[in-house]
């Protein structure tokens, strides 16, 4: 037995600088049990999808939810997949919806996102600009479907038959969810 494996998930350790977090690290006591990471080349390959995606999924993370939660999300996520990496399919579209969904949950239990709301619109006198980061945080006041939404259409470029298939929509409500959010965003700026 590997003295690097012994049992369960044991999360992502990142370096005192790193902002992307290492790839999941999972030990394995007796042979692989349900829920756990696999082994020998499935290992290979979810580490080499790890690192081509990390970077993307912890921007994607960032414009869903903040830079301070990101991390996490896209911890979770990680874990997720490594956890199920033999029996999924398409691991992208895996990711992608565990983020989406994930961030939802960020915005369902957020209670002082009225907080930041309303520094913003206190904020927003003569000197507010259209700068990336006031430009964020205007996404980040919309509603969490028409975030996401707006999030996989402008940063991935995902159709919206993708779209509807990762956050759970009939393809149909993706352009009036878009076009709400747009209309939105463009009263508020």
């Amino acid at each position: 037995m590997d003295p690097g494996r012994s049992g369960v998930l044991k999360g992502m350790p990142t370096g005192p600088t790193s902002a992307v977090p290492s790839p999941p690290v999972a030990e394995v006591a007796d042979g692989p049990a349900d829920g756990e990471a696999p082994d020998g080349p499935a290992m290979a390959g979810f580490e080499a999808f790890y690192a081509a995606q990390v970077g993307e999924a912890m921007r994607l993370a960032e414009l869903l939810t903040s830079r301070a939660e990101a991390h996490d999300l896209v911890h979770d996520a990680f874990v997720g997949l490594l956890q199920r990496w033999d029996d999924i399919g398409d691991p992208l579209a895996y990711l992608r919806r565990s983020l989406a969904n994930r961030a939802t949950n960020v915005y369902r239990h957020r209670a002082a996102s009225k907080e930041r709301i309303t520094a913003l619109r206190a904020q927003r006198g003569s000197d507010a600009e259209a700068t990336p980061d006031y430009l964020a945080d205007m996404i980040a006041e919309l509603p969490a479907k028409q975030r996401a939404v707006v999030v996989l259409r402008y940063y991935l470029q995902l159709r919206e038959r993708e779209i509807a298939e990762l956050l759970d929509m009939r393809p149909g409500s993706v352009g009036p969810t878009l076009t709400r959010a747009l209309r939105q965003l463009k009263k508020e700026i």
